[in-house]
């Protein structure tokens, strides 16, 4: 008899995966060399059962007594009874089986409870643990193709789960973002932040900035332009009349997406994972990850439990330059390896290109302020331009786009007119177009003023009987006049208190400059 020892090691270990098989294939070896399983054999087997070789030996023992053991398959399947138990615990197996056997229900063991739940429909069951999401996350899609930039842009929200500090408000906040991004490409043309849940304000700035023309690079290239379609999730603000009437206003196809169903509007959800989990959990005030590290320098001030939180401007700022990596120099695995931008760049569709005289009506409207001295304030800054110096003290409208506060675009108080571009640091030009203004009104003052003086002189003198015309009001008008020669340069004319009649010191004074005002009088009538 020939003995097969090669297969003490490949069929134990190389072939037979269950107990039986192994068992199997150790009864055959002893066999083969007539009664005697070499130590080796059951080492290997007790290594791949990950028992003991005791174990093993007590297996081989018990099976040349009785033979090879036959498993025995129970027929029992996850009913309706049995899903409607497992989806009040939501996933949990032994509580499952236990509520199950308390109310008389013949129930196999652990075991195989979790392997007959894996033969069954895992929408079915993920349905059960999670719900809705489970149920998504189980589903089949179709793949959406979009045939070329601008053809469908998606938009959304997502509260950034990281505290900052921002002067509005005394606590600590959770931003908001509001994402624009191009479905074809994956390049995200807008995104701006809010300290509060967006309104339907935010997401008409966001489409009215993502609309403006952008450069790219150094070879023309640019960004933005007019979308033939716009989506969105069910929110209420993006479903609001202040939208609708933008997107009918530009000639925007506007389609909400159905009612939970966030994989309709996946490319803008997909970007809103990736940007928390390569930039926002990495933030300092991470809501989400522990309160105080004790040696993250990031989280603890100074070895203080106190956390050390970014201020709004740095938030933004960090979050800008992230979206620069993001377009710019990260490749996307749907793109193929390559950048967004470079995705947008060698599309050949030619952009529409919306002129901003049809973005500005739809820009974020905010209540009325009325032009001071500095122009118009507004969220603690201060815009000017060389059109506002003729509008002090009237009522005007103010519009900007969030995350642009260096200039605004002001309207008449109706919003019908346009009056001009504010921004709030003017340069060289800018300033000398407004001294020029300035420099015209004291001119046309000073001409109304002296042509009032000239008029009442020479009222006076065709009528020398007339008493009104007194000596001290011919020396407040002449005073007022030879003080607006002197004061050329000031913004205001300055006003004159004219002297009391009743005052001897005063009258004196009115007397002595009746002849100055003569001499004054007969110089302009020259």
């Amino acid at each position: 008899m020939t003995v097969r020892t090669d297969r003490v090691d490949s069929d134990v270990t190389g072939v037979a995966t269950s107990k039986r098989q192994i068992i199997k294939v150790l009864l055959e070896i002893e066999d083969d060399l007539g009664g005697r399983v070499p130590t080796a054999a059951v080492r290997d087997a007790a290594n791949e059962l990950q028992v003991s070789e005791r174990t093993v030996w007590r297996w081989l023992e018990q099976s040349r007594d009785t033979g090879p053991a036959q498993t025995r398959r129970i027929d029992w399947t996850p009913d309706d009874a049995f899903f409607q138990v497992y989806a009040a615990h939501r996933g949990n197996v032994a509580a499952t089986i236990r509520d199950l056997e308390r109310a008389g229900v013949a129930v196999p063991n652990y075991a195989t409870v979790r392997r007959r739940l894996r033969e069954c429909d895992q929408t079915r069951v993920q349905g059960a643990v999670t719900g809705l999401k489970g149920l998504r996350s189980k589903q089949v899609y179709r793949v959406r193709h979009v045939p070329h930039r601008n053809h469908t842009w998606e938009i959304d929200h997502t509260e950034a789960p990281v505290w900052v500090l921002h002067p509005v408000s005394t606590k600590p906040v959770k931003p908001w973002i509001t994402v624009v991004e191009d479905a074809a490409t994956r390049f995200v043309l807008s995104l701006q932040v809010t300290y509060a849940r967006p309104s339907s304000n935010e997401v008409v700035a966001a489409i009215a900035s993502a609309m403006l023309a952008r450069p790219l690079d150094n070879d023309g290239a640019v960004s933005g332009g007019r979308p033939a379609r716009c989506q969105w999730d069910q929110g209420a603000d993006l479903l609001s009349d202040h939208v609708t009437s933008m997107m009918l206003e530009l000639g925007i196809d506007a389609r909400p997406v159905a009612s939970y169903s966030p994989h309709q509007n996946g490319k803008v959800e997909a970007f809103n994972k990736i940007m928390k989990s390569e930039l926002l959990t990495k933030l300092p005030g991470y809501s989400k990850g522990p309160k105080f590290g004790r040696d993250n320098p990031f989280l603890t001030g100074g070895g203080k439990k106190k956390p050390v939180l970014l201020t709004g401007a740095q938030f933004e700022e960090l979050l800008s330059e992230w979206l620069d990596v993001y377009n710019h120099e990260r490749g996307h695995g749907q793109l193929n390896g390559r950048t967004p931008a470079e995705v947008w760049v060698s599309d050949d569709y030619e952009l529409r290109h919306v002129d901003p005289d049809e973005i500005w009506p739809a820009m974020l409207a905010v209540e009325r302020r009325k032009v001071g001295p500095t122009g118009v304030r507004l969220n603690s800054r201060h815009y000017m331009c060389a059109a506002l110096t003729r509008r002090v003290g009237q009522n005007v409208q103010a519009r900007y786009l969030p995350n642009h506060p260096d200039f605004i675009e002001v309207f008449d108080e109706t919003g019908r007119i346009h009056i001009g571009t504010a921004f709030e640091t003017l340069d060289d030009d800018q300033w000398q177009e407004v001294s020029a203004i300035r420099r015209e009104q004291l001119s046309q003052v000073k001409r109304d003023i002296r042509g009032s003086v000239e008029r009442r002189v020479t009222r006076a003198l065709e009528r020398p009987e007339d008493n009104t015309f007194t000596s001290s009001r011919r020396k407040s008008d002449a005073d007022e006049l030879l003080e607006l020669e002197d004061e050329a340069s000031a913004d205001e004319p300055p006003t004159m208190t004219e002297p009391d009649p009743s005052d001897d010191l005063a009258a004196d004074d009115a007397d002595e400059a009746d002849d100055d005002y003569d001499d004054l009088f007969d110089l302009e009538t020259a």
